[in-house]
């Protein structure tokens, strides 16, 4: 019943790969390696676990301004008081 995609990597380098069921149901057509999947809302939980992850390490403080990582941000002042913990909880500065 699974339809997607599963990679097993060892220290990056993969030892598994397999496509599994259908990309589009309606015309048939299979899942590959290569199938792009719409991930919706599950991105954002991805992107709050790695910049958790990169925070428990001191690679980066919720409290970080935006222009840390993005110096060409177009609004410089507001790149300024955008912190990382107002992009991972949807607030404004």
């Amino acid at each position: 019943m699974f339809s997607g995609v599963v990679e097993l990597a060892k220290a990056g380098v993969p030892v598994f790969q397999a496509a599994y069921g259908q990309a589009n149901k309606e015309s048939g057509v299979a899942n590959r390696l290569d199938t792009k999947f719409n991930l919706g809302s599950m991105n954002k939980m991805f992107t709050a676990v790695a910049v958790a992850q990169l925070a428990e390490r001191g690679q980066l403080s919720y409290e970080d301004p935006l222009s840390k990582f993005l110096p060409d941000f177009p609004d410089s002042d507001s790149a300024k008081k955008i912190k990382i913990k107002h992009l991972l909880s949807h607030t404004s500065a």
